[in-house]
């Protein structure tokens, strides 16, 4: 593993894309938890740059994992962004932000100098999507491009509580007040930010070496003591796992994943349960998936090792079977979780959830697959059975598909 320390300037002044691979999680940061703490930090460093006289000293944002790409000649040079994602897609919503207000505010150079960072000016014909120095996992491309691709703060109205529509106003805001609480400077405000950016914002780059397990780097980075959720690295070794065996990854993130789970992530992300026990659903989920799959308790702190558990109990299953049994399961863990009052069953799941009972969830989700199965079994009864009329036409198939149904 090879490790630059390098400016933002540095990273992204060359042509060549950081492209975010599809088993990542969607985009998550927000105002008072990165936004803020990151503007705080440059502009801080920006005014050092404004006022000092000597040497300004560097400020450290933390570190990225890259892995290089093969690509074709006469294409991009492109780097799959390991770890490190929501620093650089936040770094690029914040440069965009940062040019646009130095352009609004008259200081044409500063603002040249940073739109450098946030486009590559020269692309292949078939290549539309590299004009952009970063490009985000699939569920956040389309929000991604109508921001960067705005003019100023029009932002399409289909995307503007998008958290890269949030991040963007929050940085164009910020900069806008600070480059006004003076305004004879500021022209030169502009100067020191984009130098501050180029010379002392840094990170260091950390880039895999070809044979290098990007699975084994990204479990340790992440699996512990971080906001990454268990089903963040369920999704990784699932799609990593597809590349590995030659599948059509796309296919099956968009046919058994993008829908229901990262289309959701606020669904998924949000906080249930009660004091010390509470924790976001899709932790609650993967617990009740696994105690089903495992048919034993499963520990809230060991979900993702307990997945490989069981990858390692059914060694011969496909990978697409894996993430159909997720996606189905995640649709009757709906089902119970957000019933359907006028619905009998919906009506009882309601009281279930009013009462606080989570742990009967895994045999709620039991049932429900069980019944499914019943209903499978009866429906193929009846169409085999219907070959002999006379007997068909005796059933009482009403009062079958009653007894089911209870």
């Amino acid at each position: 593993m090879k490790h630059n320390y390098l400016s933002v300037g540095s990273l992204f002044a060359q042509p060549g894309r950081y492209v975010v691979p599809l088993f990542q999680r969607p985009y998550v940061w927000t105002e008072e938890e990165q936004w803020k703490p990151l503007w705080d930090d440059i502009r801080r460093v920006a005014e050092d740059v404004l006022t000092a006289k000597e040497v300004v000293r560097s400020h450290f944002l933390g570190s990225v994992v890259l892995e290089l790409q093969h690509t074709p000649a006469g294409h991009l040079a492109t780097r799959e962004i390991i770890d490190g994602q929501q620093r650089l897609t936040t770094l690029q919503l914040f440069l965009k932000a940062a040019a646009d207000t130095a352009s609004n505010s008259g200081a044409a150079l500063p603002a040249g100098q940073l739109a450098d960072l946030v486009h590559n000016r020269h692309v292949p014909d078939d290549d539309a999507d590299g004009r952009f120095k970063v490009w985000p996992t699939e569920a956040d491309q389309p929000a991604y491009m109508a921001v960067m691709d705005a003019l100023g703060a029009a932002i399409p109205s289909t995307f503007q509580d998008h958290p890269f529509a949030l991040a963007y106003r929050y940085f164009a805001k910020s900069i806008g007040m600070w480059l006004a609480s003076k305004p004879l400077e500021t022209a030169k405000k502009s100067d020191a930010l984009s130098t501050a950016l180029y010379q002392q914002i840094k990170l260091m780059a950390l880039d895999i070496d070809p044979g290098e397990d990007a699975q084994v780097i990204f479990e340790t980075l992440n699996a512990r003591g971080t906001p990454l959720l268990p089903l963040d690295l369920v999704k990784n070794w699932l799609l990593r796992e597809a590349v590995r065996k030659k599948a059509n990854v796309r296919h099956l993130y968009n046919g058994h994943w993008r829908k229901p789970f990262d289309l959701e992530i606020e669904y998924w992300r949000e906080e249930v349960g009660r004091g010390h026990a509470q924790r976001p659903r899709a932790d609650l989920f993967l617990q009740n998936f696994l105690t089903v799959r495992l048919r034993e308790e499963v520990a809230s702190d060991r979900l993702y090792y307990r997945f490989l558990d069981d990858v390692d109990k059914h060694t011969g299953e496909h990978i697409a079977a894996r993430m159909e049994g997720l996606e189905n399961n995640a649709a009757i863990f709906r089902a119970i979780d957000e019933p359907d009052e006028d619905t009998k069953i919906g009506w009882r799941y309601a009281r279930i959830k009013e009462l606080d009972f989570l742990t009967v969830y895994p045999f709620l989700m039991a049932l429900r697959t069980i019944a499914s199965d019943l209903r499978a079994c009866v429906k193929l009864a009846r169409s085999r059975l219907a070959l002999f009329r006379g007997r068909a036409g005796r059933i009482n198939w009403g009062k079958i598909d009653g007894h089911v149904a209870k």
